[in-house]
This record gives structure tokens, sequence and C-alpha cells, in this order.
């Protein structure tokens, strides 16, 4: 976190002078390299407990010169560390800059009284029995004065010599340090550029975090089993979690006294999602959760679901293998001077963090830059040491504090078992306490959340077909469950889509029908903005009752659109029937997945209906002549037939059902202002004035559709040159000369099933302009390198994936050469 730039701190540093730390040595316990506790993954994690950040102190700089009084606030004393103990937290995370502290001339040495400052303060956590997370913050900031450690820059050779040359020091000053000491690698560590990481930058990363390992377990002392913490790019979970290009460091010089199997390395992201909510300075988005009063204050995305999801995320890839998870900063900033109702969201928030971090094993480390007030994120006055923000703390121990005043000594549910349909709205389970007026908190967890989930207020949502138990439990560990059942749908639900990319967000029609096998006459409308209608994406209808990778309830059907109406105008059809096979897992449009599922607008590939202007180029579409309103509705009628080869009479119109309020909608996204050149994942706009977070990397429901306009020609599979593992071939879909499209087929001949994510690499003999089913980067020379999209991430032993892009001028049929797998 970057976030310096008060008043105070401007009117501070103006009057301060760059200098050098001396400070007189405290006499301090020094531990020995004795004394160590070996704590596990578990015994780590429940150890740290809840955090909180020292933050723009030891980190913050003038003109390149660390100095941590500059952006505002006092000389870091222990009355403040312990106000911090007292008020329930056990670990404080130290940033720290070293910068022009570092003498580049002298083998890259660090200022000593620098070096004893951070001692002290580490100490000061340390004596008090505190965790403390000491790392290099600002270093590797591209907008700080005298940053260095700089993953895009050429000079890496130097820039690599250097950070090794700084951690054997910083590791040598604390080698004799017990348990409670923890590294941290670097801090927000990416290249400037937001958006999918650079392959070459996220290399230089990872090489950052192997050198550090490295160097800190030869360092002798504890070093060799002390737990470490690394991050991915930017600290962002979706780049570090998911397939962007994250490696794990080995740990060959961990200590032989750590048990087989066991790791000691931690994986660092933060947490500021949805950004609108916790880090836009406006009046504009004040409010989040179930404690909002006003929803026109709310952000489109980054609910309480969203939340759950990407801390799972976490858990799924990195705690359930060993490794824990610290999520190094998150919080939201003080927006109360705008609404009153602010503070009762910010405490929420900072709760439903606590609890889903506590429920998948992470540990959570609230950011305080010492600044209090209008967008201050302090939860203590730095002079008094006094807490500011009582009721975000209380939230925070809530899920954290001492349990030893827990009373309830039984628990339960008012339902033992439960049926739910997906699409049904929430259902609550209700718990009863013994005694009575027992306080307790009741933690919720669900034993599969791909068939069912629970959220902290033990209302149940149905995900798949399958069966999970719903378990409730109190402090003191006493627990009931509930037994949920989500049977397999025998019928389609289906909601109308609008995705449009002015802001990479989807709108859906609050209202669904239900197609059952006899099939019937239906419409679906939506409401949307004038500048949602006139930057479409795509327009499609989807069956909501299943996830990506499961097939509807139907394997065949014909659709057949009558018209599409806006504001009541209609617009014809110029292809108007469609039909669905899951024995060809698609259906005529191009749709590459077994979910009834059909775009009509589709600015990637072939738009159906008439009178539509499409651009490309621009990334949208709209219809023509549209007479524009405040709110614009969006219908489409439409029939279906012919459902797994009965032609029986179609049923009669259905109406539409209002859908429940928690049926699924599509995650917004947030784009930048240039288009993409891989369509649609994309980063936000963010104010520059503080660490921004990339909010949610979301495909498109719909795959981008495509129809020949020229007989398709397949190119011939060509063997890689050193391995057979990868083989493909190339449609030709459409040519225009100066560009087309195309489709690439590659099969998995190995015996491998990836499961969360896959690379590959190969040659075309032409240009890759765009590609919208996965992710592609070009390595030169018409290489490519080409990763699954956000969307998905399977891809099965000896099944084959199909890759839809557009291509640059050429003639004929593009030839694909020296396929490789990297992952």
């Amino acid at each position: 976190m970057r976030l310096r730039k008060k008043v105070m701190a401007v009117l501070l540093s103006a009057a301060m002078i760059a200098t050098t730390v001396c400070i007189p040595k405290k006499n301090v316990q020094t531990v020995s390299a004795s004394s160590f506790n070996n704590l596990n993954q578990t015994e780590i994690t429940k150890a740290m407990g809840a955090g909180w950040n020292l933050g723009n102190q030891l980190e913050a700089s003038s003109n390149g010169t660390p100095n941590e009084t500059a952006y505002g606030n006092p000389k870091i004393n222990e009355e403040l560390i312990l106000a911090v103990k007292d008020a329930g937290f056990k670990s404080i995370r130290i940033p720290v800059s070293y910068l022009s502290m570092i003498d580049d001339n002298n083998g890259y040495k660090i200022d000593s009284s620098w070096l004893d400052r951070v001692k002290q303060v580490v100490d000061m956590c340390v004596d008090n029995g505190l965790y403390a997370i000491v790392n290099m913050h600002g270093d590797g900031y591209t907008t700080v004065s005298g940053g260095w450690l700089l993953c895009g820059n050429g000079e890496q050779t130097k820039i690599k010599a250097k950070y090794k040359a700084c951690w054997e020091q910083i590791a040598d000053t604390f080698k004799n340090y017990d348990e409670h000491l923890i590294f941290e690698s670097m801090n927000e560590e990416f290249d400037g550029t937001y958006g999918n990481p650079s392959y070459n930058a996220y290399a230089n990363i990872n090489a950052y975090n192997q050198i550090f390992v490295d160097t800190v377990r030869k360092s002798g002392g504890n070093n060799d089993k002390r737990w470490l913490l690394i991050p991915g790019w930017n600290t962002n979970i979706n780049y570090t979690a998911d397939n962007y290009g994250f490696e794990m460091p080995s740990d060959k010089y961990l200590s032989s006294s750590i048990p087989s199997g066991q790791k000691r390395i931690m994986v660092s992201v933060h947490y500021y999602d949805p950004w609108d909510f916790c880090g836009t300075e406006s009046s504009t988005c004040t409010q989040w959760g179930e404690k909002a009063t006003n929803s026109s204050k709310v952000a489109s995305w980054g609910d309480e679901s969203y939340m759950a999801s990407q801390l799972k995320k976490m858990n799924t890839k990195f705690v359930e293998n060993g490794y824990p998870v610290v999520v190094g900063e998150f919080g939201a900033i003080d927006k109360s001077a705008f609404d009153s109702q602010n503070a009762a969201c910010r405490a929420d928030y900072y709760e439903k963090f606590c609890y889903y971090s506590d429920m998948y094993g992470i540990i959570p480390v609230a950011w305080d830059n010492g600044y209090n007030g209008n967008y201050g994120f302090g939860l203590f006055d730095r002079y008094s040491y006094k807490v500011t923000q009582q009721s975000v703390i209380n939230a925070i121990m809530e899920i954290y504090g001492d349990s030893s005043s827990a009373t309830a000594t039984g628990i339960k549910l008012d339902q033992t078992s439960m049926i739910i349909n997906i699409g049904d709205e929430k259902k609550q389970l209700n718990a009863t306490l013994t005694p009575a007026d027992s306080k307790d908190k009741i933690t919720w967890k669900s034993s599969d959340e791909e068939v069912a989930t629970v959220n902290s207020k033990g209302q149940v949502t149905a995900v798949n077909a399958g069966t999970c138990k719903i378990t409730a439990s109190v402090p003191l560990g006493y627990s009931a469950s509930c037994e949920v059942t989500v049977p397999k749908a025998n019928y389609v639900r289906a909601k109308l889509y609008l995705l449009e990319t002015a802001n990479w967000q989807s709108v859906a029609s609050d209202e669904y029908v239900d197609i059952y096998s006899k099939g019937g006459t239906f419409s679906l409308s939506l409401d949307a903005t004038q500048s949602q209608l006139s930057n479409i994406g795509s327009l499609y209808i989807r069956d909501i009752n299943v996830g990506d990778e499961d097939a509807s309830a139907f394997n065949k059907a014909t659709i057949k659109v009558s018209s599409i109406e806006v504001n009541g105008t209609a617009y014809s059809m110029k292809n108007d029937t469609f039909l669905y096979d899951t024995s060809k897992k698609a259906s005529d449009d191009g749709l590459t997945c077994p979910i009834f599922n059909f775009s009509f607008i589709n600015v990637w590939a072939n738009t159906h209906v008439n009178n539509v202007t499409v651009e490309n180029g621009n990334y949208k579409a709209y219809f023509n002549n549209v007479s524009y309103q405040t709110l614009n509705n969006v219908k489409i009628n439409f029939t279906v037939s012919d459902i797994d080869g009965n032609s029986a009479t179609a049923a009669p119109t259905i109406a539409p059902t209002v859908a429940p309020t928690v049926a699924p909608t599509v995650a917004p996204t947030v784009t930048p202002t240039a288009a993409p050149t891989v369509a649609p994942t994309v980063a936000p706009t963010i104010a520059p004035t503080i660490a921004p977070t990339v909010a949610p990397t979301v495909a498109p429901t719909v795959a981008p559709t495509v129809t020949p306009t020229v007989a398709p020609t397949v190119a011939p599979t060509v063997a890689p040159s050193d391995s057979d593992d990868i083989t493909g071939s190339v449609k030709l879909e459409s040519d225009w000369g100066s560009g087309g499209i195309v489709t690439i087929s590659l099969k998995n001949n190995t015996s491998k099933i990836f499961t969360s994510g896959w690379t590959v690499e190969f040659t075309l003999s032409r240009e890759i302009t765009s590609m919208w089913s996965g992710n592609c980067e070009s390595l030169g020379n018409n290489r490519y390198r080409v990763s699954n999209p956000a969307w998905s991430g399977y891809w099965g032993a000896s099944d084959t994936i199909t890759l839809n892009g557009a291509i640059g001028s050429g003639s004929g049929t593009p030839v694909i050469t020296d396929i490789k797998l990297v992952k």
C-alpha cells in the first residue's frame, strides 16, 4: 500500500530533512538459536491470529530516503505496540523501505543505523509476544523515488545481486530470533502496468522469491526453519492463484529438522475489493454488504459471495497444499463524513473478511496508514495510542478475539435435512444455542462447496447437483449439521444477459423462464442504461441451472427467435434458428460447452440481429435508431422445440418468472480506457494515489461464437519438433484478406489431466491479433504462449480444446508448428 498523500504528510515532509535515522539502541533480550519453537502450518496460522499493519512508517520516504515520519506519523513508540496488542491483535506487519540506505558503491551495504532502527521496532513486537512480519516494501515501486527492485527493468543482473546482498544483511541481523519473526520477500511487486502480467517480468518476480528463500535459508541461526512469506504479481489473488505465471520457489536448504512433507513457505496477497468501496476517494460508493441501506451507494461487484470465493481460491490453491496464506493488507477507508451508514458497512466488511479468512485457514492483516478521518485507514491514534475505530476492531475480534468467555454448551439446527434447487432463493438455517442467552459467534461451513455454499448468516445456496453437509459450530467445539441435497434439474432455467464493454460488466434479467421437455414459447427482458445498450459485447440467453462444465437437462433442442425488442421496437433476425446438441459438445453457433447457451449479438464473432452496428475494433455493438431512455428495456421472444427429438406440439406460452434475488449473475470486470489486446481479461482504471488492486477478472459467460462465412478448411496436423504431447490443427472460419477468424484445435495426448490451468506454446504462420478463448502472449516471430481462459482451467487426457481468435493479413489457412506443452 502506497497511501501517503494526506495534507498532514505533505506539510510535515516539506519541513523535514532526509537524513540517516540515528536513534539510541534499546537494551533488549536477544533470543538464542536454540529457543526456536517449530510451529507447523496449523499452529502458525492459529498463533498469528489477526494482524495489523504499522503502515506509513518505516516504508515512508522523502526524495528516495527512508524516513519514518515523512508521511505525517510520529516516531514509533512501544506504547503504540502495546495498544495494538491490548486491542487483541497477535501479529504486526512492519513494512520497510531501504532505497538510498543501500550503498551501491560499497557492496550494497545497508546503513547500519537504519537496520538498527528496524531491529528496534521488531524488538518492540517480539519482546511483547507478538509475531512480526518484516518485508522489503517500497523498493519495488515504480512510482517511488529511488525504487530499484523493478521486475520490468533490463538490468536484472545488477538488481538480483543487490537484492541478494540486502537479504544477506537482513537475514544475518535477525538470524537468532525465534519463530515470532517472519520475513516477507517484497511488496506489491509488478512492472507498473495493470492487466495481464508480463511473462518476462513475472519470471523475474519468481527469481527474486527464489533468491530470497535460498539466501535466508543459508544465513545461519534459526533462518533455515523460519516461516518465509512470498508474493505473486502485485499481491493480486487472481494473478497469484490462477495460471498467470506464479511459481512456488523450491526450499532445498530447509532444515532437516522439519518433518518430511511439511512446508515453511507462506503466500502473500492483498485484498481491497471492491475498490470503489475500499479505496476510491469519493462519496459515490459508501456502503457494502447486508448493512447497506441504499443500493445506489453499493458497488456493482465485490459482494460477500465474491469475497468468500476469492479466499476460497487461495485456500484451494495453497492452504490445502500446505502453504499458509497471509492477506498482508485488507481494509476500507473511512467515508462516514459522507454517509452515516458507512461505519456499519465498514465494520461488516472487516467482520466478514475475518470470518472467511478464519474459515479458509488464512491470516488477515488489516492495513492502517496512521491517518484518521475522511478517507483514512487508521484504527489507532499514533500520538495518543487510543483506538479510533472501535467498531472495526470489535468486528475483527468478533472472529479472532479471546474465546475464553464463550458460554455455549450446545447448538441445535432447525433442520437436519434440506432440499434446495439450483436457482432457488437462499434457504435459511437457524441455530439455537444452549444456554439460550449465549452470544457466542456461530461459524458455518459446507463440506462440499461445489454442491452448496453457506454464508455467515446460515443461508444456503445451491451450486451443483449432489449432497453435502452444512455444519454450524461454536468456540467451545459444539456443532450441529444439516444434510443438504441439490437435485439434478430436469428442466432448463434460462436468463437473458447483456455483457457491456464500456466498463466490462454484465446485466442480467431479473426474471427467468423454466423450459421443460415439451418446450414452449417464451420471452425474457432486462433493463440497461444507455451506456450499456450502446456498448454491447454480447447479448445471450443461458441456462443458470448448471455450471460451465455441466450439461443442461436437455441433450438436443431447437431454439427459434421471433424478434428482439428494444423499448418496444422489434428487430428481426438474420439467423433465427439455433440448434443445441450435447453429443457434439456444441451448438451450431459455435459454443464449445454443453450448456444451453446462445449468443445473438457478439462483437468477437457473428451477430444474428438485423439493423445492429458492430464495431469489432472498439469491442462494441449497438441497435440502430434506438430512442434512449434512462433505463432501456431489451426483450427477446423465442420458441424452444424438438427437445431430445420430441417434436410434440409446443407447450403453451409460459410467462417469465421473477428470479430470486440471489439468482446467479455474471461478476463484473473493469477495463482500462484502452481496448485490450486479448479480450476480455482486463485491468481496472484506478486512482494513482493509492496502491490499487485489480478488479476481478471474469470472462463473459458466453464464449465468442463463430459461423463460417467461407467453407472451412483444416490445416494438416503438424507434430511438434520434439514431442507428440500436444498435436494441433487449424480451421479457417472466415478470411477477408486483411484478416480472418480461426479455430485452433489442440489435443492432449498425455495421460495428464489439467484441472487448474494449462499453458502451451506454438508457432502460427499468420499473426494472431486477438484471442477470446485463452490468454495469448506473443513471444515474437509468430511464436505464441497461450494459457487457459479465466473461466476454465480443465483439460482432460485425450481431450481436444479449441481456441478461437482473430488473425492478421495473409492468404490461406495458417499452419501451426512446434507445439509444446509448458504446463
